[in-house]
């Protein structure tokens, strides 16, 4: 898929700036523009890595196949600025989150970590997630995740999560590919338990 000439101006622009940005340890603009392209090409390349971020994946994931150029602007926006909006969503991820210096170790793609971490940070009312390890403070409720689509302009959502009354059975997976191939946006909660 080509990258819209929207996307890639606002991409030009952003590597050509000199100014730092607001990710202590993110220096690199053309790396980061380059994973904000690849990422706009061919969303299900978002990946957590060993993050427990499932929940801003599956949420960017959908917003980066459904609105590339707004996908892109989160992004920049979250790097230069430190805050962004998608829709009502108002992101604004905390100091220590953005003064991370993010292992290699961690398979998070700095671009990755920029929208996922800072949004998943920027929602939590009591912990930070700072850390990629920091596996409490990284899940994302189903409940959160509509709140999220819902504010980000996407209608006529629903949640059918069953968290503590037991699995959902085929019917329930049917319709969710039915939805799914009717061109609305589909996120499954699984746990896998033996």
């Amino acid at each position: 898929m080509a990258v819209p000439a929207s996307v890639s101006l606002l991409l030009t622009n952003f590597r050509n700036k000199t100014t730092p940005g607001v990710y202590k340890f993110f220096t690199r603009r053309d790396v980061i523009a380059k994973q904000i392209q690849d990422r706009v090409n061919d969303p299900g390349i978002i990946n957590q890595g060993l993050s427990s971020l499932c929940g801003p994946a599956a949420f960017l994931y959908c917003v980066a196949k459904k609105s590339p150029l707004v996908y892109a602007q989160y992004i920049v926006d979250l790097y230069d600025n430190g805050k962004a909006k998608l829709g009502s969503l108002k992101i604004e991820p905390s100091a220590d989150n953005k003064a991370y210096d993010l292992p290699v170790t961690a398979g998070v793609a700095l671009a990755d970590w920029i929208g996922l971490a800072g949004l998943r940070d920027s929602a939590n009312d009591f912990f930070d997630y700072q850390h990629y390890t920091s596996a409490i403070a990284g899940i994302t409720m189903p409940g959160e995740l509509l709140s999220w689509f819902t504010k980000a302009g996407y209608t006529s959502g629903e949640n059918n999560t069953n968290i503590m009354m037991g699995a959902k059975n085929l019917s329930n997976l049917l319709s969710a590919h039915q939805k799914q191939q009717a061109g609305h946006a589909v996120c499954l909660f699984v746990a896998g338990f033996k």
